[in-house]
């Protein structure tokens, strides 16, 4: 019986990761149905855990398989990004596994799991988005893109988008749970067929306000454009960059070539992450690189991402604005990719990365993690830029908008997704920023995606992958402070005391 539940649960996994971007096919988030009600009728802790397991399995396994075609380069991790694969996936399975499990060994085989399963699913979701090992696919919020209802992110983040569609599959999931005694919303058999569907009718309810909502702030429209920045897009060879060859040229180059055919002069010109590798950019060593900037685009801010070098040991994935040949302000990057830019534990596991990177040729990261989340201020605005993969973190430009930034400047170098869905993925997550501070997004890619969105989270305009050019991003300041951007992640306080309550209540009543 259990293996059969368990292939259910790999196939429903499977589907269930269609329902993200980039397919959107949010409808199969109903998917997640089953899992909430074999969870429910476990007989064992041990199954419960494996139910989780094998729907995160199948999940994963779709939903990340870009993942050893991004690490598989001859300088990182060549054929062995294939051997890395399976154990990610085992791992990310293992933490729906946790959820599931620890969620019947609180409730026993009771209706009461569904009271907890969305509380611990989302504590899991945003523990996964903390610390080096930090990894937020499979953040259950973005299921909602295509629909008005991702317009609620401005109340609640990302987070928030997760929590409602976990309660509405837990109500779902109900009247397929048989219960000793009935509650307060699920009836038993002998009472009325019509409050049997009590929990659908909810769901329903839910789905309309949400809704409702989303097409409501879909009306408020952004602040028109007044402003126009130039998004380069470089197309140059990542592996070329792990070898230190620079692509100055190539940005200055085109910078210098386009400027006199835009309709007007921009305000900023945007260069993607690691346009500036391989030279020197601060001190007096960086005078040189410096002025090649400040000649390709005279009178005008350069927001460009580049390699910093503070002594020998401490390189920086920096975002750095340039006037008149200096650097006005610098962002360093935070979130660093684990294994890409920073090996996790380190101090601890030290001696055997040495050992395993020396043994296969493999590129071993040095990135410095930087200090803060600090804005970029200039004579423009006031801009968040952050790196490529903390476009996925919410924490980062909803701290920047809270110090005042308003417009949002995410560079990155997307090259290392190579082909298929890694960089759209990426890509559409990080347009959730947009919607939760309300502000533009205006994206620079080394071979894209180089686009604008505007604050309700629409693409206007975006170049085609893997050509070089530029784009005319016409863009506008906010300054408006959304219930997210003001009170943050609060939702996570609130279900973290409620699990511990409920949990409390479960325990003292067995």
């Amino acid at each position: 019986m259990f293996f059969l539940q368990a292939l259910i649960l790999l196939a429903s996994g499977l589907a269930f990761s269609a329902a993200f971007p980039p397919l959107g096919l949010w409808w199969l988030a109903v998917a997640l149905v089953p899992l909430f009600v074999f969870t429910s009728r476990a007989e064992k802790t041990r199954d419960a855990f494996g139910f989780g397991f094998w729907f995160g399995l199948g999940f994963f396994a779709l939903h990340i398989f870009w993942l050893p075609n991004s690490l598989s380069s001859p300088t990182l991790f060549g054929p062995l990004a294939w051997v890395i694969y399976p154990p990610i996936v085992l791992i990310e399975g293992v933490f729906w596994g946790i959820v599931t499990g620890l969620s019947r060994m609180i409730a026993g085989r009771t209706r009461a799991i569904l009271w907890l399963l969305p509380a611990f699913w989302l504590l899991m979701e945003w523990a996964r988005t903390q610390g080096p090992l930090a990894f937020p696919w499979g953040s259950l919020g973005y299921i909602w893109e295509p629909t008005p209802i991702i317009q609620m992110a401005d109340l609640a983040g990302s987070y928030g988008l997760s929590f409602l569609l976990l309660v509405m599959v837990s109500l779902l999931a109900g009247p397929f749970v048989p219960a000793d005694e009935p509650d307060f919303l699920y009836s038993d058999s002998s009472t009325s067929p019509l409050l049997k569907f009590t929990p659908v009718l909810l769901v329903f309810i839910m789905s309309l306000a949400s809704y409702a909502y989303g097409l409501y702030r879909l009306t408020q429209f952004p602040p028109a454009p007044d402003q126009t920045a130039m998004l380069v897009q470089g197309n140059t060879d990542p592996l070329g960059r792990t070898e230190g060859l620079s692509d100055l040229e190539v940005y200055t180059s085109l910078t210098n070539t386009y400027l006199g055919s835009l309709a007007q002069t921009p305000d900023l010109v945007i260069w993607p992450e690691g346009a500036i590798i391989g030279e020197f950019v601060v001190g007096m060593q960086g005078e040189p690189t410096r002025h090649a900037v400040a000649d390709s685009a005279p009178g005008i801010t350069v927001v460009s991402g580049a390699s910093i070098w503070e002594d020998s040991s401490h390189r920086y994935n920096a975002v750095i604005s340039l006037e008149d040949a200096n650097i006005r302000a610098r962002y360093d990057k935070r979130n660093l990719v684990p294994f890409g830019e920073a090996v996790p534990f380190s101090g601890l596991l030290g001696p055997i990365y040495n050992a395993v990177y020396r043994n296969f040729g493999i590129y071993t990261p040095i990135t410095t993690v930087g200090d803060r989340y600090n804005p970029l201020v200039t004579p423009v605005a006031v801009i968040a830029a952050y790196i490529c993969y903390e476009s996925v973190f919410p924490q980062v430009a909803r701290t920047m908008v809270k110090e005042g930034a308003n417009v949002l400047v995410n560079i990155s170098n997307d090259a290392w997704f190579g082909k298929g869905q890694g960089a759209e993925q990426h890509f559409q997550m990080g347009n959730l920023r947009a919607i939760e501070t309300r502000r533009y997004i205006l994206r620079a890619g080394n071979d894209g995606i180089t686009a604008v969105v505007n604050p309700q989270g629409k693409v206007l305009e975006r170049l085609e992958r893997g050509i070089r050019g530029v784009l005319e991003a016409d863009y506008a300041l906010n300054d408006v402070v959304t219930p997210y951007v003001r009170y943050g992640d609060w939702l996570i306080w609130v279900v973290a005391i409620y699990g511990l309550l409920a949990s409390a209540v479960l325990l003292l009543r067995r």
